[in-house]
């Protein structure tokens, strides 16, 4: 069986792919990408689409294996998506 190098979970806000991913990615031994981390600013100001964009196009470039916790389409289009080798969503 294959395993997959690079991994997007898809799913809404609070339902745990931080947990999840932070955890495959550790299993897997690969990098994890928190999308929240580059979101986020201090006094929970959003970064703009371009920073957004800027800074997952950087880690992902720098990695052969990953695993990202979104796919941030309205910030980098299919960049993430036409990446992965497989793209998990729970439905909730």
């Amino acid at each position: 069986m294959q395993v997959a190098k690079r991994i997007a979970l898809l799913e809404t806000s609070g339902v745990g792919k931080t947990t999840v991913g932070r955890e495959l990615a550790k299993r897997l031994e690969c990098f994890f990408v928190e999308v929240d981390a580059f979101q986020h600013r201090a006094n929970w100001a959003r970064a703009t689409p371009g920073e957004l964009a800027a800074a997952i196009r950087t880690q992902l470039a720098a990695q052969e294996r990953w695993v990202i916790d979104g796919i941030c389409e309205r910030e980098v289009g299919d960049f993430v998506s036409s990446q992965a080798d497989l793209i998990v969503w729970s439905g909730c």
